[in-house]
């Protein structure tokens, strides 16, 4: 049963067979004789090596301008530059809607010529556009320009009725109508300037184009043209048949190349002996298949072609070398570092011995300053340190006789002995105090008392030789560790590395880069733990609170990239209701119920009498216009050029009722809360075309749904959640923040890479970006009552409105 439901697959599969892709072959022709012509034609072919715009093929052209004067010097270039940017600008975009966006983005560049006073070149532009997009062709024309098929023995017109009549008046005409078609095998196509009917007619064209093949062909156009005029552009593109890529991936599997720096180029030649056994090696490997079928999903996986064991992958393999290379730079690093060790352990220790021996004299002559400084305040202290006098006796040698006691020689004998006593004290070791103890006892002699209170000068001298002894001890006992302790260090440091290079070097490579993979790896488990150390003790220090200003009323420490608003500035106070706001060229409008007011210019444009209050309102930036509608079902067009207020037709289906109005390019979107649908108008003569159902995915509209339109359309079907939609179809749910949301307005822009809500009942403004994602919350007390939000992303401003006033808040959700 297995058997018979993958013969079926394969079989199934044998019968459906992708249709294959053309190749093309473009091949352009420039004519400009002189460089005075060269900026007024151009030719060109772009196409976008990104692999997500390859679904958009090439773009290919002719532009050209008969008016050569300075004005018009750069308007091909400029207009293929265009056409270029906005093409290839979104691959999100089908390939028809980029090639309908550059189309009239270049129709905008040209009426902004003209609004500028550059209309020379107006009637005298010929250009033809179109994209190749796999086995289509789509293209328009403008001007003389055209564009020629060739099929079924004979050139035709394609282009014929594409080009405007209109376009030498309006500008924004200037590419209107676009047409399609499939291209076949053998098909040949030609866009040209008008030139090139004034010296070949559609059969001589044909004819030649008939006998001759692709490369000839091209080659007799390129000299006729040359040869025979100034100034022409044509491109010729011929599409042949492709190649399957399965046959093209088995045709290069199929060529054996030998590359003679290959791995085969070095292999050694084995001997007589071996022969056949690499020869059956050999047999082995050349029976081998290259290819290996999936019997189930019929996949082809090619298989390498060299005999046996598979490589390893280029990656590892570059990793692997690199790691050696680290292990082998390490090693070496290690095993040059005995010298530097060397000559440093001998200059360390020169240094250390000059510091010791400069620090022990410095502090001696310290030491001494410091006790002449004592001895010189202190003059008793010198005193007692001078040496004994020698008792006096009188010049004939005796003893001098007693002299009567009287109070005065009472008081010297008195001070005499305790000086004596001092003397003979001060200094004495305690065993020799007990000798001399002994002494005066054996030989019956008085021992001398010490005085019951010994004088301060005693004291201070024995303090101050105290310190003096003990600061010398200190001194040299420390230096004399110092001088070890440093000496150990520098033999310790040159003994290990001396150590661990012998052992790197004497590793094999593997274990070298075994080695300092685990070194690596260690240096980072150290740090990691560190740093998670760190992180824990400062999460477990205690933190002195600061005094913080008082909460406010919203819940800013709730929610995600949550910021708060510097006060704002008034940019303008009315006292009649605002009902929005409105960027358009930079410049700032208020809507009111009757009026647009230019804030700028302080200018105030009333609505014709009779057409109701305005109700919403939305600029269109490639018209410059500001379209306005009323609570009675009409809509106007204001121009900021001309002033004034233009009814526009806008067909509604019955019942719907309008919630809100976008714009993109130059289609109008419209909310219909009754239909639960959004209804796409395209710009027609008078104001817009028959709507087009632009939802394809259900969706409920409540009281208060809105909308903000670009490339992908933003929804609220109600006030808690904003939805994004891509060509009609459900997208995504933009995130939603902790506190529920009130929405009060939605704002996006073509240009822009935001989206804006604003919260009046939480006071906030929320941002998100392209992918849904809330990238800043700007909370305001100054929100509490705002109506709707503008935003302008060149200047980071958001412009609120409330019941009277305007207000702008400066705002970066970037940083």
């Amino acid at each position: 049963m297995v058997y018979w439901k993958s013969m079926l697959d394969k079989k199934r599969q044998e019968k459906i067979r992708p249709v294959l892709e053309l190749e093309k072959t473009i091949t352009e022709i420039l004519v400009a004789h002189g460089r005075a012509v060269e900026p007024f034609v151009k030719v060109f072919s772009y196409s976008d090596e990104n692999v997500t715009k390859s679904s958009l093929g090439t773009l290919v052209g002719v532009f050209e301008v008969a008016e050569q004067s300075e004005d018009s010097a750069y308007i091909v270039n400029f207009l293929a530059s265009v056409a270029r940017k906005e093409y290839f600008g979104n691959p999100r975009r089908s390939a028809v809607e980029s090639f309908e966006a550059a189309l009239h983005k270049i129709n905008l560049a040209l009426a902004e010529l003209v609004k500028h006073g550059n209309i020379a070149w107006l009637g005298k532009f010929h250009g033809a556009l179109g994209i190749l997009e796999k086995n289509n062709l789509h293209f328009s024309v403008t001007g003389e320009a055209e564009i020629l098929l060739l099929r079924n023995d004979g050139f035709s017109d394609i282009s014929d009725g594409l080009a405007s009549a209109e376009s030498s008046v309006h500008p924004i005409k200037t590419f209107v109508e676009v047409s399609s078609g499939r291209m076949l095998a053998q098909d040949k196509v030609i866009f040209t300037s008008p030139e090139l009917f004034g010296l070949l007619s559609l059969p001589d064209l044909a004819k030649n184009a008939l006998r001759m093949d692709a490369d000839r062909f091209s080659q007799f156009l390129r000299t006729a043209l040359i040869n025979e005029l100034d100034m022409a552009g044509t491109i010729i593109i011929d599409f042949q048949e492709g190649s399957p890529a399965l046959e093209k991936q088995a045709t290069k599997t199929e060529e054996t190349t030998h590359n003679v720096f290959s791995q085969q180029a070095f292999a050694p030649q084995l001997k007589t002996q071996t022969g056949n056994a690499s020869q059956s090696e050999s047999k082995k490997h050349e029976d081998a298949p290259l290819e290996y079928v999936d019997s189930k999903t019929g996949h082809i996986y090619v298989q390498g072609d060299t005999p046996g064991k598979p490589s390893a992958h280029q990656g590892l393999e570059r990793a692997k070398l690199s790691i050696q290379n680290m292990a082998h730079a390490a090693g070496s690093f290690l095993a040059t570092q005995g010298k530097l060790l060397r000559k440093g352990k001998k200059q360390s220790l020169m240094l250390f011995d000059v510091l010791i021996e400069q620090g022990g004299i410095a502090a001696h002559k310290a030491m001494r300053s410091t006790r002449r400084q004592w001895q010189q305040r202190f003059p008793v202290i010198q005193h007692e340190t001078a040496s004994p006098q020698p008792s006096q006796k009188s010049e004939s040698g005796r003893e001098p006789a007693h002299t009567p006691a009287t109070p005065e020689s009472i008081r010297q004998v008195s001070s005499a002995s305790d000086l004596s006593t001092a003397r003979d004290d001060a200094g004495i070791p305690d065993f020799m105090k007990e000798k001399l103890a002994a002494f005066y006892q054996k030989n019956g002699i008085p021992e001398p008392q010490e005085p019951t209170v010994a004088p301060p000068a005693k004291n201070l001298q024995g303090i101050i030789y105290m310190v003096v002894q003990f600061m010398r001890r200190t001194c040299k006992n420390g230096c004399a560790r110092l001088r070890f302790f440093s000496r150990t260090l520098a033999f310790g440091t040159q003994y290990h590395f001396r150590r661990l290079s012998f052992f790197l070097r004497s590793l094999s490579p593997r274990q070298q880069q075994v080695m300092l993979a685990f070194g690596i790896v260690f240096i980072i488990v150290l740090g990691t733990g560190v740093f998670f150390l760190i992180r824990q003790n400062d999460a477990q220090s205690p933190i002195t609170p600061t005094p913080q200003p008082a909460a406010p009323a919203f819940p800013i420490d709730m929610e995600k990239n949550a910021r708060p608003l510097e006060p704002p500035t008034t940019l303008a106070a009315r006292e009649d209701s605002i009902v929005a706001s409105v960027l358009l060229d930079d410049d700032m409008y208020i809507i009111t119920a009757k009026d647009i007011i230019n804030i700028r210019e302080d200018k105030r444009y009333t609505l014709p009498a009779g057409s109701g209050a305005i109700r919403l309102a939305a600029p269109m930036d490639d018209l410059r216009l500001i379209f306005i509608y009323t609570d009675a079902s009409e809509l106007f067009a204001w121009s900021p050029i001309s002033r004034t207020f233009v009814k526009n037709t806008l067909s509604l289906p019955a019942r719907a009722s309008v919630r809100d109005i976008g714009t993109y390019l130059t289609y109008l979107y419209v909310l219909d809360g009754t239909n639960n649908q959004i209804y796409r108008f395209p710009r027609a003569e008078g104001g817009f075309g028959s709507a087009t159902l632009w939802l394809k995915d259900p969706v409920t509209f409540e009281e208060g749904a809105q909308l903000a339109v670009d490339e992908t359309i933003y929804v609220a079907p109600n006030t808690s959640i904003v939805q994004a939609f891509f060509r009609g179809r459900f997208v995504r749910n933009l995130e939603s923040p902790n506190t529920p949301l009130a929405i009060t307005s939605l704002f996006t822009h073509p240009e822009f890479a935001n989206t804006y809500v604003l919260d009046t009942e939480n006071k906030r403004i929320l941002v998100w970006n392209q992918d849904g994602a809330i990238i800043a919350q700007y909370f305001s007390e100054q929100l509490a009552e705002a109506q709707t939000i503008t935003v302008n992303e060149k200047t980071n401003e958001a412009f609120i409105t409330t019941q009277n006033s305007l207000l702008s808040f400066k705002i970066n959700p970037g940083q």
